[in-house]
């Protein structure tokens, strides 16, 4: 009988703490690993943030001629031209903030690309950055947008955050970062 009742209290007790969590009871902060957030009532679980689920896409090889194409303008970035000794390479990370229910709210994507020859990034590396948003929520833009290291370096740092806000960040204020390391042959060291 005891050991029911204990059993009775902890399930209870879930479920309280997981509609605090939703912002159906009182307020509550979600805690998450990608980001944090601040909240305040008035919003049902359906928007209210509840985790942030992290994907990645697989190490893609790209041709040289489709890099350069995209890439920024060499000159207006000041790095040097590519050697013809080298591998380019692409790689999607992706961070969906998710309701209760597992509905997106928002996503945050970066695509970093960059070259080398096995021992160097042999180019100026770059970040493709893109964000969409469901009702209620808005994209705030990047709040830390920089690169470490690349060329005659063997890595490639690229960091991105965007600011994220359900009901003009009354309701929610969310901050969601991706970090990646990259490799000169293709390897990715960090997420």
């Amino acid at each position: 009988m005891l050991i029911r009742q204990h059993r009775s209290r902890a399930a209870r007790s879930l479920l309280v703490a997981a509609m605090a969590a939703a912002g159906l009871v009182g307020t509550a902060s979600p805690s998450m690993a990608a980001g944090h957030g601040t909240g305040a009532g008035g919003t049902d679980a359906t928007q209210r943030l509840a985790y942030v689920e992290v994907a990645h896409g697989p190490v893609h090889g790209l041709s040289m001629q489709d890099f350069l194409a995209q890439a920024p303008a060499p000159a207006s970035v000041g790095h040097e031209v590519l050697p013809l000794t080298v591998t380019c390479w692409y790689f999607n990370d992706y961070r969906y903030g998710k309701n209760i229910f597992g509905g997106t709210l928002f996503t945050f994507h970066t695509r970093t690309n960059w070259c080398g020859d096995g021992s160097w990034i042999r180019s100026y590396a770059y970040t493709d950055t893109d964000a969409s948003t469901a009702f209620g929520w808005a994209y705030f833009g990047l709040t830390q947008n920089y690169d470490q290291y690349g060329v005659n370096w063997n890595q490639f740092r690229s960091v991105r955050e965007g600011q994220f806000c359900l009901l003009n960040c009354l309701a929610q204020n969310v901050y969601t970062l991706i970090d990646v390391l990259v490799g000169p042959a293709g390897q990715v060291y960090r997420t």
